[in-house]
């Protein structure tokens, strides 16, 4: 199993982590990944 990394967002970092927002079960009422 590979070690888990922590590190702050950048702003390329924005778009993967709306998308993962918008595909959760109550994300999807409230984030638009476009």
């Amino acid at each position: 199993m590979s070690a888990i990394s922590i590190r702050r967002a950048r702003e390329a970092d924005v778009a993967v982590i709306v998308a993962m927002l918008a595909d959760d079960a109550l994300g999807r009422a409230r984030e638009d990944a476009s």
